[in-house]
């Protein structure tokens, strides 16, 4: 018998030592505190450089694309001379050598060196300027359109001298001096007599857009009924139209002949009712008094279904 077929034998080749069998194992070093803090000042410091270089990458970037957009800028807009001409336009009165002594630019300024939002805001701060646009008009010149307030009413106030000063009311209530105006022009506007509250003063004024639309409808119906209007008293009217009661005078004068005496006329609107259909009202009264030769003393048209009226004669019916 073959003595390698004997029980127990084996037919495996190679290295059969027991350090063979039961396998090799590598031999760690124990992983220490120490070697914590090295590995986490390691890790920390490539953190570190990569932010560095991350941040140094994205400011190189930003000036890339900023001197970029400078020179398309550069490119794009339209050469600059000095200041040659100024295009000016004016809803209202406001004439050019008013803009002359607010906008005063150095001789030579180039047009893109001036400073527009300056301009504007500097002409919006006067009162009677509602709005103001100021452009660049490419090369010389600088385009200003001025929208001014309206005026509505003329108001008289005592200056700080004691000596009678005139304003002008614009619908919106803003009280201002008032530049451009012909003396015509002033004489067609009807007096405020404002409302005094409880300390003596008139401003602000409240209310006024509504008092506005009397007036504005008045004078679109009836121009010969507006110009007789000289007197809009605002004694029982605050602008606050949730209270009742609140009314809206007229004094109105018609002069017949150019050396008579004017007649005068005391008419109440109410401020919470159609003005259209008090207009109307007032109209029909008129005509009444004219048929009847009979001059119309006053009118409280601010009642709901009638009109209390009182005549030269004492007549206080239209019937």
């Amino acid at each position: 018998m073959d003595p390698r077929r004997q029980k127990g034998a084996t037919s495996a080749s190679g290295e059969q030592s027991w350090h063979s069998l039961t396998g090799s194992k590598t031999r760690t070093k124990p992983f220490t505190p120490e070697a914590k803090k090295k590995r986490l000042r390691k890790l920390l410091k490539i953190c570190a450089i990569t932010f560095v270089v991350a941040v140094l990458f994205a400011v190189l970037l930003a000036a890339l694309r900023s001197a970029a957009a400078r020179s398309q800028a550069s490119r794009i807009a339209p050469p600059s001379r000095p200041i040659e001409r100024i295009l000016y336009a004016t809803d209202g009165v406001l004439p050019n050598e008013w803009l002359s002594s607010m906008v005063q630019l150095k001789r030579g300024t180039r047009l893109a060196e001036a400073d527009i939002h300056l301009i504007k805001t500097k002409l919006e701060a006067v009162e009677q300027v509602h709005a103001a646009t100021v452009e660049r008009v490419f090369p010389d010149a600088l385009r200003i359109e001025i929208e001014e307030q309206y005026p509505i009413m003329r108001l008289v106030i005592m200056g700080p001298d004691q000596r009678r000063q005139l304003r002008i009311v614009s619908r919106n209530g803003t009280i201002y001096s008032g530049v451009g105006y012909t003396k015509s022009a002033l004489l067609k506007l009807p007096f405020l007599s404002p409302y005094f509250d409880s300390q003596g003063q008139y401003k602000p004024l409240r209310g006024i857009e509504h008092v506005a639309q009397l007036l504005e409808s008045c004078q679109r119906e009836y121009p010969d009924e507006y110009r007789q209007w000289q007197v809009i008293s605002l004694e029982d009217y605050t602008g606050n139209l949730d209270l009742p009661g609140e009314r809206i005078e007229v004094r109105a004068a018609q002069r017949l002949a150019e050396n008579a005496a004017p007649l005068k006329t005391r008419l109440v609107f109410s401020a919470t009712t159609d003005f259209k259909t008090q207009l109307d009202r007032l109209r029909h009264i008129r005509e009444v008094g004219a048929r009847l030769k009979d001059h119309l003393m006053s009118a409280d048209l601010s009642l709901r279904d009638a009109a209390a009226v009182q005549f030269q004669s004492g007549r206080t019916s239209l019937y």
